[in-house]
Order: structure tokens, then sequence, then C-alpha cells
């Protein structure tokens, strides 16, 4: 957990504003004087990603597996395109953080596919989440 002297820690995921004071100086000698300011920082922190272990081929689908990251997330983003950039990708929700695998069906047979996986957290209505992994590409049978 991030902590600040006088703010006690911060809740772990989410978007937290914190006030901070400092005395700045203008010129490198007193005589140039000094001001006193109040300066509201807002820190973004998010959820622990996770990885692919597995990504296999199968008729028309591709089976996922991932490492699964329980603590701090609410689920996790897979996203999968015929594209190496992800340009024009799909993105499938998977809700809780116990599923460790998922089938995407419906795919395009003999066509390479990459694929990635993010998690999220639900704070206040808005999903948080981390970096996505790296990608995996498979070629569906």
């Amino acid at each position: 957990r991030l902590r600040l002297p006088g703010h006690g820690p911060l809740p772990a995921v989410g978007h937290h504003p914190v006030p901070l004071s400092a005395l700045l100086r203008r010129g490198p000698l007193p005589e140039h004087g000094h001001h006193e300011g109040t300066l509201k920082l807002t820190f973004k922190i998010v959820p622990a990603g996770t990885k692919l272990t597995k990504a296999r081929a199968k008729k028309k689908a591709i089976a996922l597996s991932w490492k699964k990251q329980a603590k701090e997330t609410c689920g996790y983003q897979i996203q999968y395109a015929t594209k190496k950039n992800f340009s024009g990708a799909k993105t499938v929700t998977v809700k809780g953080n116990k599923t460790t695998s998922r089938t995407i069906k419906s795919l395009k047979s003999k066509k390479t596919y990459y694929i990635r996986i993010r998690t999220y957290q639900t704070v206040n209505g808005k999903n948080d989440c981390s970096a996505w992994s790296a990608k995996k590409s498979v070629k569906t049978k």
C-alpha cells in the first residue's frame, strides 16, 4: 500500500487526490524571497496485471489459460484481433477473478489471431485496468 506522511494508507486501486505543501524559493539567494503553496496531485493506482500461460488452437476457436490474479481485481479483459497492432480488435470480459480459462469461439479457420489480457477493478462505477500482457499468436485449425 502507498503511504504518505500525515495521510495514512491510500486505498489500493482507484484515483486518489493528495494535497502536498511546499516552500519554494525563486532564486539561489535568500533576498530573492520565497513562496509557499499547496499542490494537489492525483495518483492513479491500477490493479496488478496477469499473463497468458497457454493459447491452444481449436477448430474455429482458441482455448486460453492465464495466471490467476485474485487480489484487487474484479475480472479480466481478453482482447483478440487478426492484426498485430490490435486494430479492429474485439474484447471479451470475464467477470470474477477466480476464472483462469476461456474458449473464444466463432472464429475463422486457418487464420492467425493475436491475443492479450489484462485485469480490471471496478471503482465507483468505472473500470481501472492494468497494462495489457504480452501478446500471443495462434493459428486456428
